[in-house]
């Protein structure tokens, strides 16, 4: 499994919206522009796959996307308060 998290931003509103539709249904989103995802290989290739198709990963002056990750070691140690949701703790929840 690959733990990992997508933040951004975009100035149109048209391709925000479909961006994060597609995030939507990869991970769990944690603040209003940051997705957090624990996806298998091939799941997460499929997810690269769909936005690379859209052209999301061009250089653009007026979007910024970031893909973090996050090792195992560290997913265990990250603090969670308030309304949150553990996406290690839900095992398997997005390994389809």
């Amino acid at each position: 499994m690959e733990h990992f998290f997508i933040v951004y931003d975009f100035s149109s509103d048209s391709r925000r919206a479909k961006f994060v539709k597609t995030l939507e249904k990869y991970g769990i989103r944690i603040q209003f522009s940051i997705f957090e995802f624990s996806l298998t290989k091939a799941r997460k290739i499929e997810m690269l796959a769909h936005l690379k198709k859209y052209e999301y990963f061009t250089e653009s002056k007026d979007e910024a996307i970031m893909i973090i990750p996050i090792s195992q070691d560290i997913s265990r140690k990250i603090e969670r308060y308030g309304n949150t949701i553990d996406v290690i703790g839900k095992s398997g929840i997005f390994s389809i």
